[in-house]
């Protein structure tokens, strides 16, 4: 299950996802107009998901669809991709952009997660969570991304930390944190920003499901992919948190 699979690098992990073989389900803000694409659409199955909505209450049927629980709570792989790109210095960011921000990266899909770690039985398979962050989660930055940046860092601490914790109580985790740079998708589009040497989103999905398919890996994998000399560089090597 694919949480921000309408567009950008979730719409082609969903893609890649189906040429794996795999049973695939997008959600998103509007995920009939990735099923629009000849790739996914009579393969994959879409539910609404807004992840900008804060919650009101434990069901908020109305920004999200009826079957995005109970897809959330039997994925095998839970891909957490959801996101909203803000580029501003921060003495400029409205309130309901900041609120936003934390909404669609951390609030709304921690309180899902929440949800549907705890329905799980105890002797239940939690599903593999793969988070997609950002290279901004560790990147010291000038360009206007302190908000940006900030709730990306939270959101890879956030899933190391998640990831020991499930450890106490499951028999076997596994976890992906991806930090991807810059890539070539439309939420550039009208930003004035040159995006030739980002990288393809379909090479970055490709890169990300190789690693989340491997049957031999670290319980807790963490992966920086970037375009570097026109070419893709993975790079899973452990850092000490003081050397990055």
């Amino acid at each position: 299950m694919i949480w921000g699979g309408s567009r950008g690098l979730g719409k082609r992990l969903a893609m890649e996802s189906v040429r794996r073989g795999h049973l695939t389900w997008i959600t998103g803000r509007n995920p009939e107009m990735a099923m629009r694409d000849s790739d996914l659409a009579g393969v994959a199955k879409c539910d609404r998901a807004d992840f900008a909505a804060v919650p009101s209450g434990s069901v908020d049927r109305g920004f999200f669809g009826r079957d995005f629980h109970a897809h959330s709570l039997n994925a095998d792989i839970l891909f957490w991709v959801a996101g909203h790109w803000l580029r501003k210095p921060f003495w400029e960011c409205t309130p309901e952009e900041i609120q936003r921000l934390m909404s669609v990266h951390l609030l709304v899909p921690m309180l899902r997660l929440r949800e549907t770690i705890a329905r799980r039985n105890d002797d239940g398979f939690p599903p593999h969570l793969v988070v997609i962050s950002s290279s901004s989660a560790w990147k010291g930055r000038d360009d206007g991304q302190a908000a940006y940046g900030a709730v990306q860092a939270a959101k890879v601490q956030f899933a190391r930390n998640l990831h020991a914790e499930l450890g106490r109580r499951f028999t076997e985790v596994r976890t992906t944190i991806v930090r991807p740079g810059g890539m070539k998708t439309e939420f550039f589009d009208g930003s004035g920003i040159d995006t030739a040497p980002f990288a393809d989103p379909a090479d970055v999905a490709a890169a990300i499901w190789s690693r989340v398919d491997l049957a031999e890996r670290p319980p807790l994998l963490e992966m920086d992919i970037a375009q570097k000399d026109g070419r893709l560089v993975v790079d899973c090597t452990p850092h000490d948190p003081l050397c990055p």
